[in-house]
């Protein structure tokens, strides 16, 4: 097997959420939205 998807991060990811966001992931190749939230209360 080899690894074709996606790379291993060297650091480590950090995200502080301490608002309300919006996100959304797109596909790159046809614009297709794949998946949108949002985040109100973060806690």
């Amino acid at each position: 097997m080899v690894l074709t998807s996606a790379a291993i991060p060297q650091t480590p990811f950090e995200m502080v959420v301490d608002r309300p966001f919006f996100c959304a992931i797109r596909d790159n190749q046809t614009g297709t939205i794949l998946f949108m939230g949002s985040i109100r209360e973060p806690k």
